[in-house]
């Protein structure tokens, strides 16, 4: 990890609290889906509705709407799911607490995670579906890729301060570049170190396999998982070593399976709350 990313940390590090709420969570505005995957009644928290979000598939973003009594006192909340990282529109709107997904699981990351998924004279090449000049730098890149729709990856072109967001987490391929930095968005999630709070022990995924192959530990097959398109959970069994990853969350269907541990990648992004 460069000199320039660990100096660019001190900083977002020592407001990492201020920035999770700010950049975050939008106190008094709702993300406006046309239609909602999900609507929740009564959930405890704006957290308990972005675990609700990180376990359905296709969820980008939650809404919490807090009903009041006559006192002005929350009597209930409302937790409305949405496609959209940014909705359809944004609406301030009272008594509304939003989030992105995306903003929540890499925002604030641990300097550890940065050197682990920081890929210093990479370019990820091909997949790109927008750009954006003016970046400072690839933690500013990687904050743009947040607000992007279906940005998985981001590659940060130095001598142009250009960020370029990809579709696909590590593009169509991984090229030398002295000129660029690179990181997967779904890295920084997946190192936060979660795993402990997500293992479901003794659950099997089924029904949403996309590959499967053998590995020595589930944060192994969690690696695989990392760098795989479209792999949003995975199944691992200790005794075989088989790593089973799925394109759905929570898989397709779920089985109680001895000696089998199941992961909820979009999980692991939370593990801050």
């Amino acid at each position: 990890m460069s000199d320039s990313i660990s100096s660019n940390f001190a900083g977002i590090q020592q407001k990492s609290n201020v920035l999770q709420k700010s950049r975050c969570m939008l106190v008094g505005f709702w993300i406006w889906h046309k239609a909602n995957i999900k609507v929740i009644n009564n959930v405890n928290s704006v957290y308990d509705c972005l675990a609700e979000c990180a376990d359905t598939d296709g969820c980008s973003s939650a809404s919490v709407y807090h009903v009041k009594n006559s006192q002005n006192e929350i009597s209930s909340r409302q937790c409305y799911l949405g496609d959209k990282r940014n909705g359809f529109r944004l609406y301030p709107k009272n008594n509304y607490i939003s989030s992105n997904l995306y903003c929540q699981m890499t925002e604030s990351v641990a300097i550890d995670t940065w050197k682990e998924c920081t890929q210093e004279n990479k370019e990820f090449r091909g997949a790109s579906i927008s750009s954006s000049v003016g970046i400072s730098n690839v933690e500013e890149c990687v904050a743009y890729c947040q607000t992007v729709e279906g940005c998985h990856g981001v590659t940060y072109t130095k001598s142009s301060n250009t960020c370029t967001a990809k579709n696909k987490r590590t593009g169509d391929s991984i090229q030398p570049n002295n000129d660029a930095v690179s990181v997967s968005m779904m890295c920084l999630s997946a190192n936060r170190g979660g795993v402990g709070r997500c293992a479901k022990n003794g659950i099997r995924f089924t029904g949403s396999v996309i590959q499967t192959t053998t590995v020595n530990s589930l944060d192994l097959c969690i690696q695989f998982c990392t760098n795989k398109h479209n792999c949003e959970s995975v199944s691992y069994n200790a005794s075989s070593k088989s790593c089973e990853v799925h394109n759905k969350r929570l898989g397709a269907n779920r089985s109680n399976s001895s000696g089998w541990t199941s992961v909820n990648m979009y999980c692991l992004g939370l593990e801050h709350f």
